[in-house]
C-alpha cells in the first residue's frame, strides 16, 4: 500500500515479477531471467530520502489490485492534544460522551457535498481523555495549566474537519462558554447543546464557528484487513535516530522558555494566577475559548447559519449531475468503494 504522487513508478520498479499487487511483466523473455530478486524494493527506505523529517515511512504492504486506502479502512484513531488550562475535567467528559454513537455530524464538519458527500451519519465507538502518554484520566488532578492532555478519538470513518469541530465544541463546554446558564454548567444543558448539533430536524444548517486548530491533531492508527507489513530495520533504526535528535532540540527550546519565565516570576515576583492568564493556554488552539466567562460570547444557535445539504445538492444540479462530474474531472478511474457509496448514499 503506497499513497504517493510516484506510487506508480515504484510499482513498476519492482524487483518482482509477480505476487499480491504486482503488475505482470509481458515483456520479451520474461521466463528466461536468472537474475530476478528474492527480495523486494526497500520502499520506505527510498521514500524517507524525500520526506521531510517529522514524515516517516516505516514499512509497506503489498494489496490486491483493488485496494483503496481510504475506502478499504475499517478504523481510523485520532489524537488531539490540548492544555489543561482551566478546563472543567467533568464537563469535557460529558461533553465527549454525547459524541458517542452514531449520528448525523453536518453540524459537526466541513460540507464536501462538491465531492459526493451526501451522507454524514458516522459512528464514534469512543472518546477518552488521556496523558500524552497514552493513560486514561479520570481527571485532571493536581496538574498545572500548561500540562498536555489529550482526547483519544476513534470511529471507522470521519467527516471533513469533523474532529476539529467536535473539539472545538467540547472545549466550549470545558471552558463554561456552553450552555447558556455557565453560572450552573449543569449535564442536562451540556447534553441538550450537543444533542441539539445533532438534531438535524431541529437545525438542519450549521452555525456559524471555528473549529479547532490543525497542528494538536495526529492521525495515529489505521485497521485494514489482511495486510501483510513489510518493516524497514533501516527506516526504523533511522527514524529513532532522527527522533531522538528532533526530542532533544525541542526539549532543549521548552527548557529554555521555562526557565526564562522562571527566572522573571522569581525577579519581579509575578504568579500566573496574579496576572490572570484565564484561556491564554487554550485560546491559541481553540479560538472560541477567547470569550471567557461568557462575556461576548456569542451563543451558537444566536449565530448565523449555512446552506442546507440540500441547497447545496440543488445548486450544484443535484446529485447525479455532482457525481458525474466528479468522474469527468477523475484523473483515474472511481474506485468500486467509492461507487457503491455514492449509488446507496440515503441522504
Amino acid at each position: 500500500m503506497l499513497e504517493s504522487p510516484f506510487a506508480d513508478e515504484l510499482i513498476k520498479g519492482s524487483n518482482l515479477i509477480s505476487g499480491k499487487g504486482i503488475l505482470e511483466d509481458s515483456g520479451e523473455n520474461v521466463g528466461e531471467r536468472s537474475n530476478i530478486p528474492v527480495e523486494e524494493i526497500d520502499y520506505a527506505f527510498i521514500l524517507n530520502k524525500i520526506l521531510p523529517r517529522d514524515i516517516r515511512v516505516l514499512g509497506w504492504s503489498p494489496v490486491a489490485q483493488e485496494f483503496d486506502a481510504r475506502h478499504s479502512c475499517k478504523g481510523r484513531a485520532y489524537r488531539y492534544f490540548f492544555p489543561r488550562d482551566t478546563l472543567d475535567f467533568l464537563a469535557l467528559k460529558q461533553a465527549s460522551n454525547y459524541f458517542v454513537g452514531t449520528h448525523d455530524f453536518r453540524n459537526l464538519s466541513s460540507s464536501q457535498v462538491k465531492n459526493g458527500v451526501f451522507e454524514c451519519v458516522r459512528d464514534i465507538k469512543s472518546i477518552e481523555i488521556e496523558t500524552p502518554k497514552g493513560d486514561i484520566v479520570s481527571s485532571f488532578g493536581d496538574s498545572e495549566p500548561h500540562e498536555i492532555f489529550c482526547l483519544h478519538i476513534k470511529a471507522p470513518s470521519f467527516l471533513y474537519h469533523q474532529i476539529r469541530c467536535m473539539v472545538a465544541f467540547i472545549m466550549i463546554v470545558g471552558a463554561g462558554l456552553e450552555p447558556p446558564e455557565a453560572s450552573s454548567l449543569s449535564f442536562f444543558s451540556i447534553m441538550q447543546l450537543i444533542q441539539d448539533l445533532l438534531d438535524i430536524n431541529k437545525y438542519p444548517s450549521r452555525p456559524q464557528y471555528k473549529m479547532a486548530s490543525d497542528f494538536p491533531l495526529v492521525f495515529c492508527d489505521t485497521e485494514f484487513n489482511d495486510l501483510e507489513w513489510k518493516i524497514s530495520k533501516d527506516a526504523l533504526e533511522g527514524l529513532i535516530r532522527s527522533y531522538h535528535r528532533y526530542t532533544t532540540e525541542l526539549g532543549i527550546k521548552h527548557e529554555t522558555v521555562r526557565n526564562f519565565l522562571a527566572a522573571v516570576n522569581t525577579e519581579y515576583n509575578i504568579t500566573y494566577p496574579s496576572i490572570k492568564l484565564g484561556s491564554y493556554y487554550l485560546e491559541h488552539i481553540v479560538e472560541e475559548t477567547k470569550c471567557k466567562n461568557g462575556k461576548s460570547f456569542k451563543k451558537i444557535f444566536n449565530r448565523p447559519v449555512g446552506p442546507t445539504i440540500e441547497t447545496q445538492i440543488d445548486k450544484l444540479g443535484g446529485r447525479e449531475a455532482i457525481i458525474n462530474k466528479i468522474r469527468f474531472n477523475s484523473d483515474k478511474e472511481i474506485s468500486e468503494p467509492l461507487q457503491k457509496r455514492l449509488r446507496t448514499d440515503p441522504s
